[in-house]
């Protein structure tokens, strides 16, 4: 039996549908326009597959992408990091030297990777930070989901006290304390699949 290909606003109305569950699968946020792109553009770019397969993929890549870069160091502090081991060694090969020039150039680089290790722990910190702010509202964005689904329960069989407690108390209460705050030195770590 051959079904049709969907069109691209019916195929945007899928992966409407399909984002909550993606967006807790990988952990990330996922904008409308980056839903209404991966549409248009996979239909437009990606000639051997059919809607709605292909801009699912495409969201699903989008969004993995996004995992690994919070879950990976940062460039600034990997490129620190990489500064830091070139500089010890040729720190160990200069204390094996004698020489005027050398004691100089000791001197100096010591002075260079006290400073690259300072600069290295200021961003390190900052950014195991933004990690477990990023944790902690992931965790409160889960209890909200599962807040929701308590209404639901509780509205099909009639609990109106739970509802109420749950509605006017948990769900506020939540939602106020779930506010990312970015970060200034290190790049901030992209939470969202955009356009």
């Amino acid at each position: 039996m051959f079904v049709a290909e969907p069109s691209v606003e019916d195929t945007i109305a899928i992966l409407r549908g399909l984002k909550e569950r993606y967006e807790l699968h990988h952990h990330v946020q996922i904008t409308d326009p980056a839903i209404v792109a991966a549409a248009t553009l996979s239909h437009r770019y990606i000639a051997d597959r059919q809607l709605p397969d292909k801009a699912i993929d495409l969201i699903d890549e989008a969004a993995s992408s996004i995992r690994m870069q919070i879950d990976s160091k940062p460039e600034e502090l990997d490129r620190l990091d990489r500064r830091i081991i070139q500089l010890k060694l040729e720190q160990q090969a200069l204390m094996k030297e004698s020489d005027e020039a050398s004691k100089k150039r000791l001197d100096m680089l010591n002075e260079e990777l006290d400073d690259k290790e300072r600069q290295y722990s200021e961003l390190e910190e900052e950014w195991k930070a933004e990690k477990a702010s990023l944790s902690g509202t992931q965790t409160i964005k889960a209890e909200l989901e599962q807040a929701k689904i308590a209404i639901e329960q509780a509205r099909r069989v009639g609990d109106l006290a739970r509802m109420s407690e749950l509605q006017y108390g948990k769900i506020p209460e939540l939602e106020n304390s779930w506010k990312p705050r970015p970060s200034r030195k290190v790049k901030p770590c992209v939470c969202y699949v955009t356009k």
